[in-house]
Parts: structure tokens; sequence; C-alpha cells
């Protein structure tokens, strides 16, 4: 009785600590500009509680494109925080904070999903207390349609067509694409000229199963358009 008692304490300790942390919004839409090199989201809330909530570990799941920080609250450990470490961040009864995100946009294009987890208080390794979304609307200057063509390993060598077509008002220049496998036969045609492109492909006989990424380089003067990526697959 005495187990089960202190496990439903500690279950509802955790749970009114969520419950006290309370957020304006746990999710965000950001529509990013082309020529951005990353955008940031900010996550306001407030600690409506009586009691104090550490907030112990701010987790990015994709560290290398989305950073976080807090803004605000009291740093439990400096030492550690100005290594650069991190440190549990107490907020009072009745303390507001923000959670900073930037995302870097890098090579992305579309729309991109991205998440923030805050581990509070005595959170298990898995089970974060707030997750907070990240949705990153990216312009595409080129579009490839279907992304990636595929084949059934032995069937017929059938051949197949993906269509690049430029945005408006943008005018780019596609080259053939290069190719690191000799298993296919390749036609590149330009439609119109600046908007309008056609890849057709036929598997040659024999083409053994593999996936084979098709690079085809622009003349954008945005890095992330200069070049676009498409895939050839043959499966089992």
């Amino acid at each position: 009785m005495r187990a089960i008692t202190f496990f439903a304490v500690l279950w509802l300790s955790c749970t009114f600590a969520q419950a006290d942390l309370v957020f304006d919004s746990k999710e965000a839409t950001l529509n990013a500009k082309v020529d951005d090199l990353k955008v940031e989201a900010y996550y306001t809330f407030e600690n409506k509680g009586k009691t104090p909530v550490i907030i112990k570990e701010v987790f990015s799941v994709c560290p290398h494109c989305l950073s976080a920080a807090i803004k605000g609250g009291t740093i439990l450990d400096p030492v550690s925080f100005k290594k650069g470490e991190g440190s549990p961040i107490r907020f009072a009864a009745g303390e507001k904070g923000v959670v900073k995100a930037v995302f870097g946009i890098g090579t992305f294009t579309g729309t991109v999903m991205k998440e923030v987890k805050l581990f509070i208080d005595d959170d298990a390794e898995n089970a974060p207390s707030v997750v907070l979304k990240c949705k990153v609307i990216i312009p595409q200057m080129v579009t490839v349609e279907p992304k990636s063509l595929q084949w059934n390993l032995g069937e017929a060598p059938v051949a197949k067509t993906m269509k690049l077509m430029v945005r408006e008002p943008n005018v780019l220049n596609i080259k053939k694409p290069s190719m690191m496998s000799k298993d296919f036969d390749v036609e590149f045609t330009e439609v119109r000229k600046g908007k309008e492109y056609t890849f057709k492909v036929t598997p040659k006989a024999g083409a053994q199963q593999q996936m084979v990424g098709c690079y085809f380089a622009t003349d954008s003067t945005n890095l992330k358009f200069r070049r676009v990526r498409a895939y050839l697959k043959i499966v089992k």
C-alpha cells in the first residue's frame, strides 16, 4: 500500500508540474522566405501554480538543424551553464518565460516538422511533460513529380518519366543530371526554357536492386537551389 501511495503521489506531482506550466501555444508555424538562412519561433509560458517548477532539460529532436534555449527563470547550475553544458532552470510561481527555437534552413525545402521537448522535475527519460511543435514552410523554387521512379526487380524495363517545374516568377536553367549508375538509359528534355523539363528513364536489361540519387544542377544564385535531387529505385 505504501508503494502504491508513493507512486500515486509521484505521478500527481509530475502531472501538476506539467499543468502549472501553461503555454500560450505549443505549436508554431513559420513561413520562410526564399533567401532565409534561419527562422525563429517563440513559445511563451507562465508558471500558474503555487510552487516552483524546474525545467531540467531542453531537448531538440534535430540538434543539427533546430536549437532551443530558455529565457527567464533562475539558473540552478551557473558554472555548467557558462560552459555551455546546460543547467536546470527554476520558475517560481507566477513567473513567466520564453522558449526560443531557431531552425537552420540549410537545404530543406517544402514543409518540415520538428519538435522541442521539455523535461520537467521528475520526468522519465522518454516522457517529457511538454512537447513543442514547429512547422516550417520553406518555398520550393523547383518541384519534381514524382520525386522518385521505382521498378520491381525482374520486371520488364518500362520507361518512366518525372517532370521538373520551375515555380513562378522564377526562371532557371536545369542541366541533365549526373548519374551514379550505368544501369539506366536516360533522356532529359527541355520542354519550356527555364520553366519545364522532363527526365525519362528506362532500366537496362539485367539491372540489379539499387537506389540511385540523381542531381540536377541549376544556375540559381541561391546555394539552396543550385542542385535538385530525385531518386531511381529498383526493389525486390
